[in-house]
């Protein structure tokens, strides 16, 4: 079932992404990396503001959280991919987008990435972004995006974790 996420949901999604690093994208990247990146402490602060100010979506399964997406808009901002999108007016920046290898292939991330398409339309974005792990990039160029840029690296907990900046452009 995937159904948006509400209060006391961030326990969950906090699991299944984590597990999602460790055991999907592990494959892709350094242990440091992968340390660094999916070893990190349960935020609530953060979990609670994203469900209460943003879209969060979850995909729940026999009552277990195994995936998410999450969807930021921000108004008029440049988001560093290309010049011209300061004048975009509202963007959505895909902050987070996993699923953990229990429900991997059985289309879950084309359910999410499709509520996530469904929001740009009612919100009027023009431009939808996100920064695409190694291994979910072929599912990202799959749906419609395409990179901008080549490799970045990210800074997490210290360690540079790299990614694929990426753009879907809906005008």
């Amino acid at each position: 079932m995937i159904r948006r996420a509400k209060m006391g949901d961030g326990p969950g999604i906090h699991v299944a992404h984590m597990e999602s690093i460790c055991e999907v994208c592990a494959p892709f990247y350094t242990p440091e990396e992968i340390m660094a990146w999916g070893g990190r402490e349960y935020n609530s602060k953060k979990w609670d503001q994203a469900i209460t100010e943003h879209y969060v979506w979850i995909v729940e399964v026999n009552g277990k959280i195994e995936g998410h997406a999450h969807l930021k808009i921000i108004q008029d901002v440049g988001l560093g991919i290309v010049e011209e999108e300061s004048n975009f007016g509202k963007c959505g920046y895909i902050g987070s987008f996993y699923l953990t290898k229990n429900i991997l292939g059985k289309s879950y991330g084309k359910y999410l990435m499709e509520e996530i398409f469904k929001i740009a339309k009612v919100e009027k974005i023009h431009l939808l972004t996100c920064e695409a792990t190694i291994n979910a990039r072929p599912f990202y160029k799959k749906m419609g995006f395409v990179e901008v840029g080549g490799e970045k690296k990210v800074e997490v907990n210290g360690v540079l974790v790299r990614c694929y900046p990426m753009k879907y452009d809906l005008k």
